[in-house]
């Protein structure tokens, strides 16, 4: 499956490569899909087949071995709305098919021999935003997919849908009126807080707010079988940089969201970012461990590191907070020091953990702001953020989970895997 188990550890326990013989590793074929695009698909093998996808929701099965085309499923075509980039991050496999979520709002089964369609399933219409990028996962007989497009206005949902016929079993809203301003009478704005009277007329203003609120969820969750438990999260509120129109915290916007995997009942919820302004997506799949508590207790819990920098550790049964990280990758906070901008943190890329050691590995941006001056005339102010903040560069960090201590959570190591260059001229 995507995290490999249920958990997201992706943690291998395979001993043939070693760092004694990693140096000798070289190519053994290349498989070209002949399809243009980005390239962010986790190819699962099982029984010697290699199943990939491709921009535009290509599937491929190769023979893993030889890297020769068994079948394959060319792109969808079509002009289609999505965020950033059509993309696809693999399909699951089940019961003789695989799985993959599309651009065009379906779900598709197909045959895992042939590639022949077993069943098409329409969660979501593209023509409104709404666009699957993330790779299914089956629970027992459901496949749980999240839809996105949480920068085009959309509702974002997790959704549970029958293994056998492709029929919704449960749908989970990120946004709904009941909760979106938040559990407080006075409401959060971009300039400071709203009270009494002030928030009450805002609440009626902005009543229906919700509606096209965001909170896409478009990476994969873990599971917990033992607790019958899904773990996933949410991305920014819309409109994602301007919270003029939406006062409050905007749940469930920028949360880690605990539910029963069976029902889709929430359990919990942990928000990141109440009323996010910079487009701070918890985006990077959450990962299932043991740690410690404070006081050095066994705690099961569940952990994930999103735009903020931050690697925030909770109890898996509670949703309380045992510990967050300092900033991993260079970028600062709201109320830690100079606002910054949605190209940081940790993005989709997964982390992985190492349950021999304790340790988990991830990796971050970090922003590098060229000096005054520096900027090329004649760009508008988007324009020269945008080129900014996309010249940085990428942190490898370990993570040791075990540590106590209710705020700390240290770096063991951080290593720069792509150096900056030594002046920036934009």
């Amino acid at each position: 499956m995507y995290g490999r188990d249920y958990g997201n550890q992706r943690f291998s326990p395979l001993r043939q490569i070693d760092a004694d013989n990693v140096s000798h590793l070289a190519p053994a074929y290349v498989f070209q899909t002949g399809v243009a695009g980005a390239f962010e698909t986790n190819p699962l093998v099982v029984d010697g087949e290699m199943f990939l996808t491709t921009a535009y929701d290509g599937v491929y099965a190769i023979n893993a071995e030889r890297g020769e085309l068994q079948w394959k499923i060319d792109p969808i075509k079509g002009a289609f709305r999505q965020c950033c980039g059509p993309v696809n991050r693999g399909v699951a496999i089940a019961r003789g098919v695989v799985l993959i979520g599309r651009l065009d709002g379906r779900v598709v089964a197909l045959d895992r021999k042939t590639g022949a369609t077993r069943w098409s399933s329409r969660v979501a219409d593209n023509a409104l935003g709404y666009s699957i990028t993330m790779a299914p996962l089956v629970y027992r007989d459901l496949v749980i997919v999240g839809v996105g497009g949480g920068d085009l206005g959309i509702r974002g949902s997790l959704i549970a849908l029958s293994l056998r016929d492709g029929k919704v079993r449960w749908r989970w809203f990120a946004t709904d009126p009941q909760h979106w301003f938040g559990p407080s009478r006075k409401l959060k704005t971009d300039t400071g807080y709203l009270k009494g009277a002030a928030a009450s007329r805002a609440r009626r203003q902005f009543a229906n707010s919700w509606i096209r609120g965001g909170g896409g969820i478009w990476t994969t969750p873990a599971i917990d079988p033992s607790r019958d438990a899904i773990y996933f999260t949410t991305g920014n509120p819309w409109p994602d940089l301007d919270g003029t129109r939406r006062p409050g915290d905007n749940l469930f916007t920028d949360c880690i969201v605990a539910l029963n995997a069976s029902t889709g009942r929430m359990k919990w919820y942990f928000q990141e970012v109440p009323h996010d302004t910079m487009d701070l997506d918890a985006a990077s799949p959450p990962v299932l461990f043991q740690t410690v508590d404070a006081q050095g207790r066994p705690v099961d819990a569940v952990g994930e590191i999103g735009k903020t920098g931050r690697f925030y550790v909770l109890d898996r049964d509670s949703g309380k907070l045992i510990r967050e990280s300092g900033d991993v990758s260079g970028i600062k906070m709201p109320g830690h020091g100079k606002e910054h901008s949605w190209t940081g943190g940790a993005s989709w890329s997964p982390m992985s953990y190492d349950p021999s050691l304790g340790f988990a590995i991830v990796t971050a941006t970090r922003h590098l702001t060229p000096e005054p001056g520096k900027h090329r005339s004649g760009l508008t102010e988007l324009e020269r953020e945008w080129q900014v903040n996309t010249v940085r560069s990428r942190l490898l960090t370990l993570l040791r989970v075990q540590s106590r201590g209710k705020t700390s959570l240290m770096a063991d190591w951080s290593a720069e895997v792509c150096q900056p260059p030594e002046e920036l001229h934009l």
